[in-house]
C-alpha cells in the first residue's frame, strides 16, 4: 500500500488576493466557507482509517491549499495536529505542508509551523515588478513587500519553505530577471508552473515563449550547479531523475493520474485539485470511506481517461520525460498545449540532463 496523500482546502476558494490570472478569480464566489470542526475530525479519522487499513505504518502526507488556507486561522491548524495525535494510533509518520500567499501569517502562526515542521510553499512571481503586475490583494494593492516580509519571518523562526512561481505571459518574457530575482534573494528551492488561463484573459504564455523561458532558466540553473551553488528547480530535478531511470516524485511526469484525495471544506472529495467539479466528485467524508471512494466508478474513470495519450505522444522522443505532461494541460485531442515548448526545451537541455544524471546517480 502506498503512502496516503490528502490535499485539504480548509477555506475552500476563499482568498485575500485577486491575482489577475487566477481561475478562482472573484474571491469567495467559488467557496464553501471554512471547514467545520465536525468535518475536520471526520476527515482526520477517515485519513488514518485508510492509511492503516493494511496494518502497516505508512507515511501520511497532509497538505493544505486554497484559495488561501491560512484564512482558516491558527486554531484550525492546531486542531489538525491535535486530531492527528488522537487518530494516529499506528504511529504513521506524518508530513505537513501548506501552500500560501503569505499575506496573513503572523509570528505566532509562523512559530507554530516551525515547531510542527510544516513545509510551506510560498507564491512569489519573481522580482517585485513582475510579481506586482498580477498578484494583487483584494483591494487591488501590490503584495510583493508583504510576501517578502513573511519569507524573512520564516527565515527567522525556522520554517522550511519553497517558492512557487506561476509563469504567466509576462513572466515568461523575463526568464533571467525572474530566476535572478529569486536566487538573488537567497531562495534555493524553486518551482515554476505555467499559468493555466481558464478565464480567457490572455495570461497563459504562448508555447514558443514558454519554451524559451524554460531554456534560459535551465541554462542559469546549470551554471549555478556547475559553480557549486545548490539550487533546486523541481521540474529539472525530476528530469534528472527520469534520465537516471528513476521514478519522478512529481505526478505530472508519470503519464497517468493517480487519485490522491482532494477534500473541499464541506467534506466533498475529488481525485485532483484541478478537477474539483461536480463531474469528478467521488463522495463525502461524512458518508464514505476513502477506500470506497478509491474503488468508485468515478475514480476508476479518472485514472483510465488519463492514460489515453495520442500515438504522436507515445512515439515522441520526449515522451519518456514528460509522459504527455499534466492532464489539465492537454487539449481535446489529448496533446499537451505546451508540447512544442517541451520539445524545444529537451533539444536544448538533453545532453546536460544526461550528464547530471551520471554525475548524481551514476547513469
Amino acid at each position: 500500500m502506498p503512502d496516503t496523500t490528502v490535499l485539504i482546502k480548509p477555506a475552500s476558494g476563499m482568498c485575500n488576493m485577486r491575482c489577475r490570472y487566477c481561475f478562482y478569480y472573484g474571491g469567495d464566489g467559488h467557496s464553501n466557507g471554512i471547514m467545520s470542526d465536525e468535518t475536520l475530525e471526520t476527515l482526520i479519522m477517515r485519513t488514518f482509517e485508510y492509511a492503516g487499513s493494511d496494518g502497516r505504518a505508512h507515511a501520511v502526507h497532509l497538505a493544505f491549499q486554497g484559495g488561501e488556507p491560512t484564512l482558516a486561522g491558527l486554531e484550525y491548524f492546531e486542531k489538525v495536529v491535535s486530531l492527528v495525535g488522537k487518530y494516529n494510533l499506528r504511529g504513521h509518520k506524518v508530513n505537513y505542508a501548506v501552500q500560501t500567499n503569505g499575506l496573513c501569517i503572523n509570528r505566532e502562526m509562523a512559530e507554530f509551523f516551525a515547531e510542527k515542521r510544516f513545509l510551506a510553499g510560498v507564491s512569489l512571481d519573481g522580482n517585485r515588478e513582475i510579481h506586482d503586475m498580477n498578484r494583487l490583494d483584494a483591494a487591488g494593492r501590490a503584495t510583493f513587500s508583504r510576501v517578502m516580509k513573511t519569507l524573512r519571518l520564516f527565515d527567522d523562526v525556522g520554517v522550511e519553505y519553497n517558492i512557487l512561481c506561476v509563469v504567466s505571459r509576462v513572466t515568461a518574457r523575463h526568464p533571467s530577471a525572474v530566476y535572478d530575482g529569486l536566487t538573488g534573494a537567497g531562495f534555493r528551492y524553486l518551482q515554476f508552473i505555467p499559468c493555466l488561463d481558464r478565464n480567457g484573459g490572455g495570461f497563459s504564455p504562448d508555447p514558443d515563449t514558454y519554451g524559451k523561458f524554460l531554456c534560459t532558466v535551465f541554462d542559469r540553473w546549470y551554471k549555478d550547479l556547475s559553480a557549486g551553488k545548490n539550487i533546486s528547480v523541481r521540474d529539472f530535478d525530476n528530469y534528472v531523475l527520469r534520465a537516471a531511470g528513476r521514478s519522478p516524485e512529481i505526478c505530472t511526469m508519470r503519464g497517468v493520474c493517480g487519485c490522491y484525495f482532494t477534500v473541499e471544506s464541506d467534506g466533498s472529495v475529488y481525485p485532483c485539485d484541478f478537477y474539483v467539479t461536480p463531474e469528478w466528485r467521488m463522495g463525502n467524508v461524512a458518508e464514505m470511506s476513502f477506500a470506497d471512494m478509491l474503488s468508485s466508478d468515478t475514480a476508476k474513470r479518472f485514472i483510465s481517461e488519463s492514460t489515453a495519450h495520442p500515438s504522436e505522444c507515445r512515439q515522441c522522443r520526449c515522451y519518456g520525460f514528460c509522459g504527455s505532461g499534466c492532464r489539465s494541460l492537454r487539449d481535446s485531442d489529448g496533446k499537451n498545449i505546451f508540447c512544442e515548448s517541451y520539445k524545444h526545451f529537451f533539444d536544448h537541455s538533453y545532453s546536460r540532463i544526461s550528464e547530471l544524471s551520471r554525475r548524481f546517480f551514476g547513469r
